[in-house]
């Protein structure tokens, strides 16, 4: 149940992406070091030869409060702190409001007013992150920042940024005085922020002694860069190195369809496929199928209505961060219907003018190169978008943003599919030109045949994983390492300079296997072990290491290391070996499938009310 509850909380992480940037907690310096006659803190007075480097973070890696008119975190009746991330979700209410007209509609099948409390309830639900006509949070969110680098931060502030970002190795090869945790709330003011950002990076600058810094963009990160350059465009003379990861930079189709209401809502998408993938579990996806069947068609359409009109007034219509997730293809179509009236004209004002940074995001990035900033793009594909969007099986994606708004403009088919025989590399951008250095010799087509990277803004600058999951790529250690090399190695200088990062490679979990071995090593007592147990824990665990020390990463051995070394640990009674799943639920499970298969089969793609 555990797997499937982080599943459904990631759907819900999803809704809010899916589904100002207030006033900074109160912070402090926790290292108690003191800064020069010049406010610089550190040792190399800019003279190391290591750009300090700033991340920008993706979706709700920042945490927020909302507090009182003496800034302290309300709570609620139960005494839970009120966040605005992670979401606070009022269960009770939800349930008081909404049980009665759900068994009033399941005894007469009729709306009885379900679909406009539905509405009432998830606008009610999501108003903590509420912004007025002028984008401004209309209660106080106040959000946690680390206004200096991690060295001057408690070790809870540190396992709190390492947790979000695992970069500990540019940390040990360029020191934490050298690192910047760039914090925001993920539903403030895209223009207030990316103008807090502007001024964070004079301070880093200030902190540092040095003339210039690194930014690390990532997932929504990407969004807040694509302000920052437009608003600000002589930000580029203090830029040196720009490693974006996963980056927003033209929206999310997620965003889109839910802005436009293009919901996957065909039937043998409600009734057959959806469930059983966004629970990652085939027996609850089958029941949830068979019980949906038990809400008439007509108000299960006006349901999903309602639900997104709710989410668009508890939270989205307002707060123009969650505007710049909407794709540039999309947005005057979603501008036209949440926000033509004149009520709404503050807002408009200030989304129209981050969709022309988006416009202009490629030609942005192309001043940066032009200016000798070095810029890479780290990307993952071949992981399809939720289901539960029109668009989530027609482009190449990673769970979460397509590869077009990742890739800067990369020409892909959807996963499983190839790109038809005998097709040959493009060599074209969104711009018109072509930026790869060597078009005679450079190879930028995926092997799977899924990508052809020539189309990219920086063909030779872009890094691609394959089969990665957006919300996973923070475990992925080639990823990390490769960030870090990219940003403390001026020896790289595209995809061709180091054989440990190839241009293609494959997504793997890395962390999880990392914390296990320094876990476990501290914790086998060898004189209490056979030789043999020994034997086999010595060779899966240098196994598991090799394999992690090797960036070049092989389809599947990932899993196959994991489950040798596991096994040694299960021998040696240090791990428990994983339940099987009992056979009643199998059977139940079976049983489950065969009726709604049935159902299908002989009923249709509908609910049981005519």
């Amino acid at each position: 149940m555990r797997k499937h509850a982080k599943r459904i909380i990631s759907l819900l992480l999803c809704l809010c992406l899916l589904l100002s940037a207030g006033a900074a907690a109160l912070a402090k310096d926790k290292s108690g070091t003191e800064p020069d006659e010049n406010g610089c803190y550190t040792a190399c007075k800019g003279e190391c030869g290591h750009t300090p480097s700033i991340i920008l973070h993706g979706i709700g890696q920042s945490q927020t409060f909302v507090c009182d008119e003496n800034d302290q975190p309300l709570v609620d009746a139960k005494g839970k702190t009120i966040t605005g991330w992670p979401l606070y979700f009022d269960v009770d209410y939800a349930i008081k409001e909404l049980l009665f007209p759900l068994l009033l509609m399941l005894i007469t099948q009729h709306d009885f007013g379900l679909t406009d409390k539905a509405e009432k309830v998830m606008a009610e639900l999501l108003k903590w992150n509420r912004c007025d006509e002028n984008g401004k949070p209309i209660y106080n969110v106040q959000t946690v920042k680390y206004p200096y680098s991690l060295a001057r931060c408690s070790q809870e502030e540190k396992n709190y940024i390492y947790n979000c970002i695992p970069l500990q190795t540019y940390s040990s090869a360029a020191g934490e005085d050298h690192l910047y945790y760039f914090a925001y709330n993920s539903f403030g003011n895209n223009i207030e922020i990316c103008d807090e950002l502007y001024e964070f990076i004079e301070q880093v600058k200030r902190e540092t002694g040095h003339d210039k810094v690194n930014l690390v963009p990532i997932s929504l990160g990407g969004t807040i860069a694509n302000g920052l350059l437009e608003y600000h465009p002589d930000v580029i003379e203090s830029l040196d190195r720009v490693v974006y990861i996963i980056p927003a930079l033209n929206g999310s189709n997620i965003i889109g369809d839910i802005f436009k209401n293009n919901l996957s809502t065909s039937g043998e998408m409600v009734y057959e496929k959806m469930f059983p993938k966004l629970t990652d579990d085939e027996m609850t996806g089958n029941l949830i199928n068979i019980l949906i069947r038990l809400v008439p068609d007509s108000v299960l359409h006006k349901l999903v209505d309602k639900v997104i009109s709710g989410m668009m007034q508890g939270v989205f219509t307002n707060v123009t961060n969650m505007w710049a997730l909407v794709p540039s293809e999309d947005y005057p179509a979603c501008r036209d219907k949440w926000l033509a009236g004149e009520e709404h004209a503050a807002i408009r004002r200030q989304t129209d003018r981050y969709y022309q940074a988006q416009l202009n995001s490629k030609a942005n990035i192309q001043k940066m190169v032009d200016a000798g900033v070095g810029v890479f793009d780290v990307v993952d594909y071949s992981y399809p978008l939720y289901c539960f969007i029109e668009s989530y099986d027609k482009v190449n994606a990673d769970g979460i943003i397509q590869i077009e708004s990742t890739g800067m403009g990369v020409y892909s088919v959807p996963k499983g599919q190839t790109l038809p025989e005998g097709y040959t590399q493009q060599f074209v951008n969104k711009l018109g030109t072509n930026n790869c250095a060597d078009p005679t010799h450079h190879n930028h087509l995926s092997p799977d045949r899924e990508v052809d990277g020539s189309t990219a803004l920086l063909p030779d600058h872009t890094f691609f994983f394959y089969n990665q999951d957006h919300e996973k790529t923070g475990r992925n250690d080639v990823v990390m390492k490769l960030a870090t090399a990219l940003m403390v190695d001026h020896r790289i200088t595209d995809v061709y300079s180091d054989p440990n990062f190839p241009q293609f490679n494959v997504g793997r979990d890395g962390k999880s296997l990392q914390n296990d071995l320094a876990y476990y090593d501290a914790r086998v007592d060898r004189s209490a072990y056979t030789p043999e147990q020994l034997a086999r824990y010595d060779a899966a665990r240098d196994n598991a290491q090799r394999m992690l020390d090797d960036t070049v990463v092989k389809q599947g051995e990932t899993e196959q290391v994991k489950q040798e070394y596991y096994d040694a640990l299960c021998d040696m009674g240090l791990r428990s070996p994983p339940e099987p799943e009992k056979e009643s639920r199998v059977r139940l499970g079976k049983f489950l499938k065969a009726v709604n298969d049935l159902l299908n089969k002989t009923w249709g793609y509908r609910s049981f009310h005519k």
